[in-house]
């Protein structure tokens, strides 16, 4: 089973909202982004994400990147991380009620039925299995934790949801082209068409209770023969 973790954010968001800063910010101050400032350009990013390894050329971008701006890692404009990270533009994207739903991945191919064990983790593993990224990293540094920044303490909380008395829960669902499944849309319909049907009747009874002409009341008049003023 393969989760495509490509294409699972707005594209608008992608181009306009979030990007990463020319000046080599961006992650400094959001323990999540850590990781991603703290590999060299020669690591693998995305190990564990099933995402594609680096190519040559993004490499060679990111080499660029940080000879002109040092320490920023993989945070540089254009790189697909950091602030431009799929995962984290869907998150911050706001949501319109209080329980929500954030696309993580997608499944092209059928799943038989079964049982099916899902294993969740805080992030991406950090082993890169450099010497100089250890050294970089600190003697806090645990394998397979994103750090805080700009301590080494380990980074133990991705997108927490505790300040707000919150939890997270794996839902697997199908989309259509018409969007995926959604109990308040079903209902917020279901109500309003009830509503319509009730006031519709209750017109029509009105009507037909105490109907009225227009135009044949004696308090209106005209004149169709009456010159403009």
């Amino acid at each position: 089973m393969t989760l495509e973790q490509d294409a699972i954010a707005w594209q608008s968001d992608l181009d306009t909202n979030f990007r990463n800063s020319v000046d080599g910010s961006s992650g400094r101050n959001f323990p999540m982004l850590a990781y991603w400032r703290n590999i060299s350009c020669e690591a693998d990013p995305t190990p564990g994400t099933g995402l594609a390894p680096r190519t040559p050329a993004q490499r060679a971008a990111c080499v660029s990147a940080n000879a002109a701006t040092p320490g920023v890692g993989w945070c540089f404009r254009g790189s697909g991380f950091c602030t431009e990270d799929q995962h984290f533009v869907v998150w911050m994207r706001s949501a319109g009620l209080p329980s929500f739903r954030k696309l993580y991945a997608r499944i092209n191919e059928p799943l038989p039925a079964g049982t099916y064990t899902v294993r969740v983790s805080n992030g991406v593993p950090t082993n890169t299995g450099n010497v100089t990224d250890i050294n970089v990293l600190g003697p806090h540094y645990n394998w397979g934790y994103p750090l805080d920044n700009p301590t080494p303490k380990v980074q133990r909380f991705l997108y927490p949801v505790g300040s707000f008395s919150g939890h997270k829960t794996v839902v697997l669902t199908t989309i259509s082209w018409i969007g995926g499944r959604n109990f308040f849309l079903g209902y917020a319909y279901l109500v309003v068409g009830i509503v319509c049907i009730v006031l519709a009747m209750t017109f029509f009874i009105k009507w037909r209770l105490s109907p009225r002409d227009l135009g044949t009341a004696a308090y209106v008049t005209y004149n169709m023969d009456a010159p403009p003023k």
